[in-house]
C-alpha cells in the first residue's frame, strides 16, 4: 500500500512557479485572439484517505486532481471553459472555446475585472501549509489506534461506525491581464472515529474528530484512550513523533477532583499507571501539553519530569 503517499519533498514553490507560468501563457493565448481582458485559475489537489471498521480496512483511496479555468472578456462580452488537460492543443483549444463563446454572448454591464487599483499587492503567509508525509500503511494504523482506543475505552461500546484518516494539499494559481498573480497553498489533516454504545435495549452513537492538524509539531487530543495508552505511544513514536514531545494527561477535568499529569512521551504509560489514572481522561500531546505546570489553574498537578529530575 506504501505506493499511495504523499510525495516525498516539498517542491510545492516550484509548482506553484509551473502554475504562473501556465497561466500566464494562457492569458498571452487569449490576448492574440482579441479577448480586451483575461483571468485564468490553474490548481492542483492531491490526498490520501483510509477508512477502518471494527479493527479491518474497508477503503483506501489516493487522489490527485488538476483544474484550469480561462474566462475572457471581449468588452462586457463573457465565456469561460475549463480543462485537465495540459498538452498545448487542449490549452489552445480551452482558450478559443472560451473566446467562441464570449463572440456570440449578450454584452453584460456587470461583466469584467475588478479595476486595476483594487487587486491586492501584499500576501502575507497565513502559515496554511503544513506538509504530512503520509503514506497509506501509516494512515490506516493511526485509523486502527485510533477506533481501538475507542472500542477498549468503555464495556459499553458494543459497536462501530469506523475511523478514518485524510490528509490533503492544495496548490492554486489565478492571474489575470492587469497584471496580478496571485498564489495560495494548504493543507488539511482529519481523523475522526464514531462509536455505538448501549445497555439493555439502548443505544447510542456519537463521534469525535480533529481537523486542520500540521503533522510537524502538531498537537493531538485523545479522549478515553487510558487503556490504550501502550499503543498510542508505540504508534506515535513509530510514525516520527519524538520521545521528548510534552504529554499532559487530565484525568476528571474540570471537576474538584481533577488530575493533571504531564511528562515526555516516552514517559507516558509509566506515569500513568504509577498515578493511577482512570477514565475519564483527555490526553493532550505536543508542545503546547509543555505549558501544563505554568497554567495549572485547580486540581492536582503532577510534573513527571520535575519528579525525575529531583530523582
Amino acid at each position: 500500500m506504501n505506493a499511495l503517499t504523499s510525495p516525498a519533498r516539498d517542491d510545492s514553490a516550484q509548482r506553484l512557479d509551473h502554475l504562473a507560468e501556465l497561466s500566464e501563457r494562457l492569458l498571452a493565448m487569449a490576448r492574440s485572439r482579441g479577448a480586451s481582458q483575461a483571468e485564468v485559475s490553474c490548481s492542483e489537489d492531491f490526498g490520501l484517505s483510509v477508512n477502518v471498521r471494527m479493527g479491518e480496512v474497508e477503503t483506501v483511496e489516493s487522489t490527485q486532481d488538476r483544474a484550469i479555468g480561462v474566462t475572457v472578456y471581449f468588452g462586457q462580452r463573457k465565456g469561460s471553459a475549463s480543462t485537465g488537460d495540459l498538452r498545448e492543443e487542449s490549452l489552445a483549444a480551452t482558450v478559443e472555446q472560451a473566446c467562441a463563446i464570449a463572440r456570440y454572448t449578450e454584452d453584460d454591464p456587470a461583466a469584467g475585472l475588478a479595476d486595476p487599483q483594487r487587486m491586492a499587492r501584499d500576501f502575507p503567509d497565513l502559515g496554511g501549509w503544513h506538509p504530512w508525509q503520509l503514506d497509506a500503511d501509516a494512515a490506516v494504523d493511526l485509523a486502527l489506534a485510533c477506533e481501538a482506543a475507542g472500542r477498549d475505552a468503555d464495556v459499553r461500546v458494543r459497536n462501530s461506525d469506523g475511523a478514518s484518516v485524510s490528509s490533503s494539499h492544495g496548490l492554486s494559481v489565478y492571474a489575470n491581464s492587469h497584471g496580478f498573480v496571485g498564489r495560495e497553498r494548504g493543507t488539511h489533516h482529519s481523523i475522526s472515529c464514531a462509536l455505538i454504545a448501549g445497555t439493555g435495549e439502548g443505544m447510542q452513537r456519537d463521534g469525535w474528530y480533529s481537523t486542520a492538524l500540521a503533522r510537524e509539531r502538531q498537537t493531538l487530543a485523545f479522549y478515553m484512550g487510558v487503556g490504550q495508552l501502550d499503543l498510542l505511544t508505540r504508534r506515535l513514536l513509530h510514525h516520527g513523533r519524538s520521545a521528548q514531545t510534552p504529554f499532559a494527561l487530565i484525568e476528571n477535568g474540570s471537576r474538584p477532583e481533577q488530575r493533571v499529569v504531564s511528562g515526555t512521551l516516552e514517559e507516558l504509560p509509566r506515569l500513568a499507571a504509577t498515578h493511577g489514572i482512570q477514565s475519564p481522561a483527555l490526553l493532550i500531546v505536543g508542545e503546547v501539553a509543555g505549558l501544563a505546570p505554568k497554567l495549572q489553574w485547580f486540581g492536582q498537578h503532577i510534573d513527571g519530569r520535575a519528579q525525575q529530575l529531583a530523582a
